[in-house]
């Protein structure tokens, strides 16, 4: 998992939440050796599809954007 994942997760409220964190925060919710004890315990080819599933779970909860037309 690369540090922009990270940061994704820092700054994005419903990933937050889709995480379990009570409120949102700017701090970091996860130790970066969490993400590598997990991979090694289920072997990278199964973290892989199961990170997919999360990436793809999560964009289908994301809000709708809203575009501003201008008149």
């Amino acid at each position: 998992m690369t540090g922009g994942a990270f940061d994704m997760i820092s700054e994005n409220l419903y990933i937050q939440y889709f995480c379990g964190l009570k409120e949102f925060t700017v701090d970091s919710a996860f130790d970066p050796s969490l993400f590598v004890e997990i991979r090694k315990r289920m072997g990278g080819k199964e973290f892989d599809a199961f990170n997919k599933i999360v990436i793809e779970k999560s964009e289908r909860i994301k809000p709708p954007v809203q575009v501003n037309k201008k008149r």
